[in-house]
């Protein structure tokens, strides 16, 4: 069962949650996988209210559904966190996030969101170009564009690029 956000808010958010809650399913060992968010420096720049919407508030909203319903939840973030290393240096996972654009405040602030509410995140670099074999979500594409298994472990969470 799918069910869509268009633009996070609080009317949204209860909606999620009477939803979820009302809807008498068995999610069973469902659980809530957050992947949306306004994507790009540029366009969170000219766009930062959504930006914050979608990538920091969003995952709040969620988070709180989650907990409601006792599903897991897994927030997808990006190594935008930690800034643009101009020095070169790879970024360590132990290190504080440093974002130095909007997009990358919006996320982190999404992270921690996720965070207070129970959730997981995993950070991934390359993530949303459909266009571009080498993300993640261009490669699952792309292999199941060509009939492909596409299959996850339980037990490992790991970028596969």
């Amino acid at each position: 069962m799918t069910l869509s956000i268009d633009r996070p808010n609080t009317a949204s958010s209860n909606l999620l949650v009477d939803f979820l809650i009302s809807s008498r399913v068995d999610f069973g060992n469902s659980a809530i996988l957050n992947v949306a968010g306004l994507v790009g420096t540029r366009v969170c720049n000219e766009h930062r209210e959504i930006a914050f919407r979608d990538n920091s508030e969003l995952p709040e909203i969620l988070g709180v559904a989650s907990e409601f319903v006792e599903m897991s939840f897994t927030h997808i973030s990006t190594e935008a966190v930690f800034g643009n290393n101009a020095d070169g240096s790879c970024p360590n996972e132990d290190e504080d996030p440093l974002p130095n654009t909007w997009y990358g405040i919006t996320k982190y602030v999404g992270e921690v969101n996720a965070l207070r509410r129970g959730g997981m995140v995993v950070r991934l670099p390359i993530l949303v170009d459909f266009s571009n074999p080498q993300s993640l979500f261009g490669s699952l594409l792309e292999k199941l564009t060509r009939g492909s298994a596409v299959t996850c472990s339980r037990k490992n969470v790991s970028t596969p690029l």
